[in-house]
């Protein structure tokens, strides 16, 4: 990955998260910052890495509602976006929401979202589990038939 850094282009690691620090209990060892910042967030958000936001933005003890719109953004991200199975349950389970709420916050966003411009995530994809093209509706179904294999609780 090649970025600029003051002025001049470097290259460096693909990842670009938040700044790392050098450990000063073992020099040469970088860490994460201690405490997340709003700028932070703002970054996550541009970059669209939303569940990483939810989770920068409960750390940072933001209003329940901003923090469950950002899980539902993520939520509907690892879905719709990604057709991530393990990984929607997976956050599903981290955020509370059971099964059958799950199932109802994904199609109350799928509702919303069909009425816009962008409907490329709701086109259908092929499905490795199912070994098939899915539409999201369809995808949906077969997630919650299988929920309960690849739940962690």
């Amino acid at each position: 990955c090649i970025r600029q850094d003051n002025d001049k282009m470097t290259a460096g690691p693909a990842f670009a998260g938040p700044a790392l620090h050098e450990d000063q209990t073992y020099p040469g060892l970088l860490s994460m910052p201690a405490e997340p910042s709003k700028d932070e967030l703002k970054t996550e958000i541009e970059r669209r890495h939303f569940a990483r936001a939810a989770q920068l933005a409960q750390s940072l003890g933001l209003e329940e509602e901003e923090v469950r719109h950002l899980r539902l953004r993520a939520l509907w991200q690892m879905s719709a976006a990604y057709r991530n199975a393990p990984g929607t349950i997976r956050l599903a389970q981290d955020y509370g929401f059971t099964k059958q709420e799950t199932k109802k916050l994904l199609t109350q966003l799928l509702a919303e979202r069909e009425t816009e411009l962008d409907r490329k995530s709701l086109d259908p994809c092929f499905d490795q589990g199912s070994g098939r093209y899915l539409s999201f509706e369809e995808w949906l179904d077969h997630l919650t038939k299988i929920w309960d294999k690849l739940s962690l609780s």
